[in-house]
């Protein structure tokens, strides 16, 4: 195939402006294959960084890891898809909002008789841990998610709220891009790489 139309063009010509902010540099390039792929190098940066932006960029209540965000249940609402998602992002389970969704408002185990009538803040704290609702919920979440909310509480008595949320900052940090990582997801959903699970 003749090269006529690309003669006298240079690959700066080609790329976008503003390249150099995103780790390539503008410069004269043998012609044509690498003015091509230097373009489209420069357009998956700007797709990955516009993603990436996307996620990082979003209001909530709670910009980082909390104790606040840990529900009674031991699930961290900070990597629930509830709360990561674009649309209606839940704040939390133990922040009230109108615009819940009912399975989240009405949830049976955050009001659960037994939590508010002794005021406890977990459900390990209960006499009758891990209540039938609760272990039903632990076999889902190990089946489909891979994680255990019994051995999440677990942690939570044994360790403390503090120490527990630090290690959530770990457990869920994608590895390739930093972002956080969603319990209810297999990839990141911030770069698309495939989240490792520990059985």
């Amino acid at each position: 195939m003749g090269q006529s139309g690309l003669v006298g063009i240079r690959a700066q010509d080609l790329l976008p402006s503003g390249t150099e902010k995103n780790g390539f540099r503008r410069e004269n390039l043998v012609f044509p294959f690498d003015c091509v792929r230097a373009f489209l190098t420069c357009l998956e940066i700007q797709s990955l960084v516009a993603v990436r932006t996307k996620h990082q960029g979003r209001k909530k209540p709670e910009d980082r890891f909390s104790p606040k965000l840990v529900a009674p249940c031991g699930i961290d609402c900070r990597v629930c898809i509830a709360y990561l998602r674009e649309k209606n992002p839940c704040s939390g389970c133990r922040r009230d909002q109108a615009s819940k969704p009912k399975t989240r408002s009405q949830c049976k185990i955050k009001h659960c008789e037994n939590l508010k009538k002794d005021s406890m803040r977990f459900c390990f704290e209960c006499d009758v841990f891990p209540c039938a609702r609760l272990r039903g919920m632990d076999l889902r979440y190990r089946t489909k998610y891979h994680i255990s909310v019994i051995e999440n509480l677990a942690a939570v008595k044994r360790d403390g709220i503090r120490i527990f949320v630090q290690q959530e900052v770990t457990r869920w940090r994608c590895p390739q891009c930093g972002n956080i990582l969603c319990v209810h997801r297999d990839r990141c959903l911030s770069c698309g790489a495939v989240k490792i699970t520990k059985e």
